[in-house]
């Protein structure tokens, strides 16, 4: 009665991937994420300790089924960053605002 409440543990995984992906894939367009994902992982962890111990029962033994795919869905994440990154790097439009226009339908760009 007094156990408070049940820790799921498989939604801390998918915000922290949520986290991590979004951040690689926009992050070389916006350096900006990467302090800002740094400070969210630092206060997750924070808050999750804290909850861990103060107000959730303990959670329930887990095979390490639960990491080994968090870190198999993670391991593309760099990838991401390096396609992702060439591509924002390589586009003129991003950073330099120059845009190449047609004169007919038929001219390529």
């Amino acid at each position: 009665m007094y156990g408070g409440k049940e820790y799921v543990v498989n939604s801390k995984y998918a915000q922290i991937i949520n986290l991590t992906y979004v951040t690689m894939m926009y992050g070389v367009g916006l350096p900006l994420l990467f302090p800002i994902l740094t400070i969210a992982m630092i206060i997750f962890y924070l808050h999750q300790r804290y909850h861990v111990a103060y107000s959730f029962r303990l959670p329930p033994t887990l095979d390490d089924r639960l990491v080994k795919n968090a870190t198999s869905v993670l391991r593309y994440a760099p990838l991401l960053l390096m396609f992702n990154g060439y591509w924002m790097l390589s586009n003129k439009q991003i950073f330099h605002s120059l845009v190449s226009t047609r004169d007919t339908e038929d001219d390529h760009m």
